[in-house]
């Protein structure tokens, strides 16, 4: 077995990440767990901030870590007398996250993990990957297209003929959400630099802002807002869109972040002027996971790989240094089975 794991929080990589390798095999799964040969695992912003401890006294961040969250691989074997569905053999994909928080599923599962030649995992957490996507793809969707659906459909409601401003447009999660907002007809406007402004109108977002050349809460189609979607974690973004004098969100409207807490943890904290404002954290849903498969192979999104990196320690820290510089767009990927 194969895996690259931490022992303690830090952001110099090159020292406390490890590529640990045993002569061992994986256990046979229990009931209801599958055992699954890993083919791609994606890397994401959560990694670096749980890796350095960021996170920690928020999240439950267990060490030793193996890093990774969302994978895509093969089924090699399945405890007996399982219900599910899945067969050894079988294409899954996956993301390896609780329920809403930084934390196992359910007994026996785990959090994060894909970064490794093998995952066991609850058959529940699993989805099938069609043939006409790539396991590279399928890892990369996992997690940010369950966050940015279940913020998109969960938390702010957004549905057609929506006002909807998502903030970070090129990031992974951003890039998703523009796409699958327009997919049920919202009106939808979103920040980029002038670097990535050619990319984004690749998306076909209906407004694009430069965000270094004007603040988007002063823009004049930023108003009345029927939803603000952070996606990136922009400083003070929940207060430009709260204060007094704001008119970005309409009365009654709703507000959600995937990456910073100033709208506190409390979905109602903020009414009557808000009817949602909160940090939000995904669920596994297989059921998310199969609509945003399904997307993939008709077309209705895509998911832009933007650097593949090798399995080995050399190949994590380049990715988590990558990542963290901010410099990329779309999704990295370790290809776990060259």
């Amino acid at each position: 077995m194969k895996c690259i794991q931490y022992s303690e929080h830090g952001g110099d990589y090159a020292s406390t990440l490890q590529c640990i390798e045993t002569e061992a095999s994986p256990p046979h799964p229990p009931v209801n767990f599958a055992l699954v040969k890993i083919h791609a695992a994606a890397g994401n912003p959560i990694d670096f901030k749980v890796a350095k401890g960021e996170l920690n006294g928020a999240w439950d961040c267990p060490l030793p870590m193996i890093m990774g969250y969302d994978f895509s691989g093969v089924v090699v074997a399945v405890g007996e007398g399982s219900d599910g569905g899945f067969q050894v053999g079988d294409e899954v994909f996956a993301v390896t996250w609780g329920q809403g928080q930084h934390k196992p599923a359910q007994e026996g599962a785990i959090v994060g993990g894909a970064f490794a030649d093998h995952i066991t995992v609850p058959t529940t957490m699993l989805s099938k990957k069609p043939r006409e996507i790539s396991h590279e793809q399928a890892a990369a969707i996992a997690l940010i297209g369950t966050t940015a659906h279940q913020a998109l459909f969960n938390c702010l409601n957004v549905k057609e003929g929506d006002k909807l401003l998502i903030l970070g447009g090129p990031t992974s999660v951003g890039s998703l959400a523009i796409q699958l907002a327009k997919n049920v007809g919202a009106w939808v406007a979103t920040t980029s630099s002038s670097r990535n402004i050619d990319y984004v109108k690749s998306l076909q977002p209906d407004l694009i802002i430069d965000y270094r050349k004007e603040d988007w809460a002063n823009h004049p189609s930023i108003n009345g807002m029927d939803a603000v979607f952070d996606a990136v974690g922009e400083m003070g973004a929940f207060g430009k869109c709260i204060g007094e004098e704001s008119k970005v969100i309409k009365k009654g409207g709703r507000f959600v972040s995937i990456a910073n807490f100033d709208a506190g943890f409390d979905p109602k904290g903020h009414s009557p002027r808000l009817e949602f404002a909160s940090f939000f954290g995904l669920s596994n849903s297989s059921a998310v996971q199969d609509k945003l498969a399904a997307d993939l192979v008709d077309g209705r999104v895509k998911v832009d790989i933007d650097k593949t990196f090798e399995f080995s320690k050399d190949g994590a820290v380049e990715m988590m240094k990558y990542i963290e510089s901010g410099k990329g767009r779309g999704k990295n990927v370790m290809k776990i089975v060259s």
